[in-house]
């Protein structure tokens, strides 16, 4: 969607970027946050 919106002119390459780097920091953070949740999960398991 970013990509299109430079395409099209409707942001600059600068916002772009800034918009990818936003989208993939919050990607990182919720996989580490459900890699937390699953070795927790496996720890209570493995532990019944």
């Amino acid at each position: 969607m970013l990509k299109e919106l430079q395409k099209d002119g409707e942001i600059s390459e600068d916002d772009s970027f800034k918009g990818q780097k936003q989208v993939q920091d919050l990607t990182d953070e919720y996989i580490q946050r459900l890699d937390d949740i699953f070795a927790e999960k496996e720890k209570e398991i493995l532990e019944i």
